[in-house]
């Protein structure tokens, strides 16, 4: 009798130890298929990171061209608001020039007409 007890105890023990050994095998499958899928989620978010990052340099190359265009036209401008001064200048020089001809035309007839 002890005996039948002592293989049926070691008859449970190797049952346990099966169902223990399933269990461990099922949960070493599922973390394996886990680290997979982190595998993968690294590698994809790697693949955004990149992407990202080359979005930015192209943004940056452009910002450049951007503020070189924006300095470029500001000195165009700069440039004709000086040509633009100085076409004014002139008018107004040409303008006051004028303006002592006709005030001296109108004098002299003035005095030519209360003269005759």
């Amino acid at each position: 009798m002890d005996v039948e007890r002592t293989i049926e105890f070691i008859l449970q023990q190797h049952a346990r130890t099966e169902a223990m050994m399933q269990r461990l095998e099922e949960g070493q499958k599922r973390s394996e298929e886990n680290q997979l899928r982190l595998g993968e989620n690294l590698r994809n978010s790697w693949e955004a990171i990149d992407a990202l990052t080359e979005g930015l340099t192209g943004l940056t190359r452009n910002l450049g061209t951007v503020t070189d265009l924006v300095r470029e036209l500001s000195e165009q401008n700069q440039q004709e608001h000086g040509r633009f001064e100085e076409f004014h200048r002139g008018v107004d020089q040409r303008f006051d020039i004028l303006i002592k001809m006709m005030d001296e035309w109108i004098r002299t007839q003035r005095n030519q007409n209360g003269r005759s």
